[in-house]
């Protein structure tokens, strides 16, 4: 069962959630709290004096990159390999010149390494909310500009290229929520458990 809860700030949405929180533990029940990274320090303070220190050990507060580590630890993906900032922008670079000669809104004759920060900015983002180079393609047919549709073209191409380079070696940070889905449909991780999400004022698709 899911159940939101909705109030305005301030409110005892937070307080609502301890609440419940207590009482799963109450009955035996492991607690998963999904938390953003930069409110970590809130909730283990509020773990350690709001709660019975034997409670503690039932309680598991994560944002959800450390929710993909705890998952990886228990069911396989540590072992993987993760590229770079400096590696990505290798990667991007070479991605950009092995289609140089298709592009039409991002072709260049000289330097297509001044491209090469925006196109990873903008992979990263298509990858957060899970669209993929046919997606870009698909969109790109679609477009009524003519400028639009050269650049969402040219992202599709850029992008095809960049995880076909990426694959034949290290992973890229940007598919690890890809790999926790993954993770989370073939096994049961949350069995026995009841799960939380608290403090978050966004979520992207994937989230």
């Amino acid at each position: 069962m899911i159940e939101f809860v909705f109030g305005r700030e301030p409110s005892s949405k937070t307080e609502y959630v301890i609440e419940k929180m207590k009482s799963a533990l109450a009955v035996g029940k492991r607690c998963v709290l999904i938390i953003p990274e930069q409110q970590a320090l809130f909730w283990d303070t509020a773990v350690a004096e709001r709660f019975d220190p034997t409670d503690s050990f039932s309680i598991e507060v994560v944002s959800f990159k450390r929710l993909a580590n705890s998952v990886f630890r228990t069911f396989g993906g540590c072992a993987k390999t993760y590229i770079s900032d400096a590696e990505r922008s290798l990667l991007m670079w070479s991605a950009i010149v092995s289609v140089s000669d298709k592009l039409k809104a991002f072709k260049s004759t000289d330097r297509e390494d001044r491209y090469v920060p925006l196109m990873c900015r903008a992979v990263s983002e298509t990858k957060l909310y899970g669209i993929g180079p046919r997606e870009l393609m698909e969109a790109s047919e679609k477009a009524k500009s003519p400028s639009l549709c050269a650049r969402l073209h040219d992202l599709s191409l850029i992008s095809a290229a960049y995880d076909t380079l990426l694959h034949s070696g290290k992973e890229d940070p940007e598919d690890i929520p890809d790999a926790l889905c993954k993770a989370l449909e073939n096994n049961d991780y949350f069995s026995g458990s009841c799960v939380f999400i608290d403090s978050f004022l966004t979520l992207t698709p994937k989230e």
